[in-house]
């Protein structure tokens, strides 16, 4: 399989080794912190590297409403950076001989720092001929029809997506974009990468999922009635737009995945 090349940060395809991956993910977030913080200023709001963890403002979260324009000057030049995110993970996972899928991890808020410092240290593989166990037993638990994929994916989602949800905001009592975009983008992502494990979907398919799976979510935190949790509610809109974009990543990363099926 050919490298893209050093400076490619946006294919799929190739490899990447730990030492350029450890490299390439602190500059990209130091490159990201200074726009966000330039932005951030621009807009009269200070930023800091704990507000990626933690909304620092008087209101907290409760500020979504008032600075709407801000947030959406940052998910939107968070894009770039997550679709950057998404290529080198996904290499550094074909580099470590693991599963593809397992580019999810890299967008759920306080795992993905440990899931990248995983990816950091383990070594290159080879590839081997066969799909590896881990990715066998997950397919078995997935249905194959296309109704029963999509309600899979949907469902575990968005369970997965309230845990965390509730951890960060009841137990941890925190806030910050890792939850504010990263939630949303991965019930995107897993939603449609479970609804195409077995075989290929359309795009639009892929992003109705998405669009369920956020819903879904949704709806559970309306019902909940956490007064704090709600502000998320809120700014539903917003997170629906993140959430098709990574619909639309899954539906990309699917032809991946079937790509280079001894490693995928």
């Amino acid at each position: 399989m050919d490298d893209p090349g050093v400076l490619d940060v946006f294919s799929l395809v190739g490899r990447i080794g730990r030492a350029r991956y450890l490299a390439s993910g602190f500059i990209l977030f130091a490159i990201k912190h200074n726009f966000d913080r330039i932005l951030a200023a621009s807009f009269g709001y200070a930023w800091s590297p704990l507000s990626y963890w933690v909304f620092v403002t008087p209101d907290g979260i409760g500020a979504i409403n008032s600075l709407a324009g801000f947030y959406c000057a940052l998910i939107l030049l968070a894009i770039p950076f997550m679709w950057m995110g998404t290529a080198l993970t996904m290499r550094r996972l074909r580099d470590a001989g693991l599963p593809l899928w397992l580019v999810m991890l890299f967008f759920i808020p306080f795992l993905n720092l440990i899931f990248f410092i995983i990816l950091a240290a383990i070594p290159s593989c080879q590839p081997v001929a066969e799909r590896p166990r881990l990715s066998s037993r997950i397919g078995r638990l997935i249905p194959h029809g296309e109704f029963g994929s999509a309600a899979f994916g949907v469902v575990l989602t968005a369970i997965l997506a309230m845990i965390e949800s509730l951890f960060s905001t009841n137990g941890l009592r925190t806030y910050g974009w890792g939850l504010f975009v990263g939630i949303p983008f991965f019930l995107g992502l897993n939603s449609t990468m479970a609804y195409a494990f077995h075989r290929p979907r359309s795009l639009g398919k892929c992003l109705l999922v998405a669009m369920l799976s956020t819903a879904l979510v949704g709806a559970a935190l309306f019902a909940y009635a956490v007064e704090r949790i709600i502000y998320l509610a809120m700014a539903l809109p917003l997170a629906l737009v993140i959430a098709l974009f990574g619909g639309f990543i899954g539906y990309v990363l699917q032809k991946r995945v079937k790509q280079y099926p001894q490693i995928a």
